[in-house]
């Protein structure tokens, strides 16, 4: 084997030095970057952004399907170029947040929070016994925003599938559970039936819900065009008497985060496929609507919907 075989397998499935190297290499560069202002490093993070936008013409052209859908299949080219570059540079100002996770100071996150929501469901629902989902979407700062979640002290897991490279995805889940989340991989044995049982002792579990990565979703209607999207948060909360909240972290102007927070009401009528369909639909209609507010933030880089035969 060459010399970028031999790369390419330690990528794909690194030895444990190599994880291990990973992840002090993220402690130190988290220490570096704190002591770089976020105006800088956003500013910094936007041109890293743009240097990937002006690489990669496949991505762009995901994105840009993206953007059609959310934004209408009339939308001006500029207008949606535009929400394309701006989709980069926001997933690079996300790896710049991401990356200073396990050093940021949570006291000053809550003052840089504009909250918009109610806790008193979640607060009343965990006093019961019963556990809480929360679905959010690969939409603004998403990842910074879970520490905020983390921040109130929940017993909190996240139940996550890999995307990438096992090296990439190993250093994400390290920065990822720095504060306090537990990380369950859905790839790993047993892990729904942890998430299960933690849901019916009361416990926090988060999803991201917007892309239907391991290709066994069922149909839904987002954005008005048919795709599939996975649904085992709607029939985990039927099953185990959990409620659902939605989470969305738009980026604000300032540098400040939104954080809004919204109960969905679930129908439990006993008709299990009528019940999904229904909640799906409602929880959806909460997702849809941030994203259409400003769609240069959902920085999903696959196709979301299916290739249609006449494009």
């Amino acid at each position: 084997m060459n010399v970028r075989g031999v790369i390419q397998s330690w990528i794909d499935a690194p030895p444990r030095w190599l994880r291990r190297f990973g992840n002090y290499a993220a402690q130190v560069v988290s220490v570096m970057l704190l002591a770089i202002p976020r105006p800088v490093g956003y500013w910094g993070a936007d041109r890293f952004g743009d240097y990937f936008y002006n690489r990669n013409k496949n991505l762009r052209a995901n994105v840009a399907d993206n953007m059609r859908h959310v934004m209408g299949m009339d939308a001006s080219p500029i207008a949606v170029q535009g929400a394309v570059r701006r989709a980069f540079r926001m997933q690079a100002r996300n790896g710049f947040d991401l990356l200073r996770v396990p050093r940021v100071s949570l006291k000053r996150l809550e003052k840089q929070v504009r909250f918009d929501g109610d806790w008193t469901m979640i607060e009343e629902t965990l006093a019961t016994g019963r556990g809480v989902i929360i679905c959010t979407a690969h939409y603004g700062a998403f990842d910074i925003m879970g520490q905020f979640i983390i921040n109130r002290g929940y017993d909190a897991s996240l139940l996550i599938g890999r995307t990438t490279s096992h090296f990439v995805h190993d250093s994400v889940t390290y920065l990822r559970k720095s504060r306090g989340w537990q990380i369950e991989q859905i790839e790993e044995p047993g892990s729904v039936r942890r998430v299960m049982k933690g849901l019916k002792a009361g416990r926090v579990v988060g999803m991201v819900v917007d892309r239907d990565w391991s290709g066994t979703g069922a149909p839904v209607t987002l954005f008005g065009a048919p795709t599939t999207l996975p649904m085992g948060h709607i029939r985990m909360a039927l099953a185990t008497g959990a409620e659902i909240v939605t989470v969305m972290a738009p980026r604000l102007e300032g540098n400040h985060y939104g954080f809004i927070l919204r109960h969905i009401p679930l129908q439990r009528s006993g008709n299990m496929a009528a019940d999904i369909a229904e909640n799906m639909r409602r929880m959806l209609a909460n997702i849809e609507g941030v994203i259409a507010h400003d769609p240069g933030q959902w920085v999903l880089f696959r196709p979301v919907w299916p290739h249609r035969e006449d494009d």
